[in-house]
């Protein structure tokens, strides 16, 4: 049926969301929403970007947009550390609570649904808490762990899988990799035929 993208801003203070729905994902579409978050931002703040490595974010229009604007820095999320970034925990929210419980007959009708979600948590927002400190999360081994899981990633991208053979998903593999840690135990890279992945 077609296609949308949604570009999303989370203030980080108080869990407001400012969206914007483009029918593509190119840098002219994202320099838009920047002219939007811009709007919404008083003059007088500092903005601080956290976005991932997509070509969208560092084309030379929109680096001509940012040296314009000295107030904005740019915090760009490491591949696959996406999970640092709060506005992907929102995204989720979106997907279980609005797309995945929705029936969905046309691009418009997500979109209406998707901005009916926006506005819907803009009524009363709250700001997402880390439940563990930095030095909690550097200390449980978490970021080697996804290290790991990026090298099985490569791996996998550069690999066809036989036909009928399930991909093990990401988020699978982390899930495998947190069970493990709780029992206390390493999780190893168990080779498949052809590929490697986690248990």
């Amino acid at each position: 049926h077609g296609t949308t993208t949604l570009f999303a801003a989370l203030e980080i203070a108080t869990g407001k969301v400012i969206g914007q729905i483009h029918r593509r994902h190119r840098s002219l579409d994202f320099r838009k929403f920047l002219d939007t978050v811009d709007g919404n931002v008083p003059d007088g703040l500092d903005v601080h970007l956290v976005m991932d490595n997509s070509s969208s974010h560092k084309s030379p229009m929109i680096r001509a947009w940012f040296a314009k604007r000295p107030r904005y820095h740019l915090h760009f999320t490491p591949t696959y550390g996406s999970w640092l970034n709060q506005v992907e925990r929102w995204f989720a929210l979106l997907t279980q609570r609005q797309i995945k419980r929705g029936t969905h007959r046309s691009v418009r009708e997500l979109e209406r649904a998707i901005k009916d979600f926006v506005q819907h948590h803009n009524r009363a927002p709250k700001p997402f808490q880390w439940v563990k400190t930095a030095d909690q999360i550097l200390a449980s081994g978490a970021l080697e762990d996804l290290a790991r899981v990026r090298r099985v990633r490569d791996v996998e991208e550069q690999i066809e899988l036989p036909v009928g053979e399930a991909p093990v998903s990401f988020d699978a593999q982390v899930e495998r990799l947190a069970v493990a840690r709780q029992v206390g135990r390493e999780a190893p890279f168990i080779p498949h035929p052809g590929r490697e992945s986690l248990l």
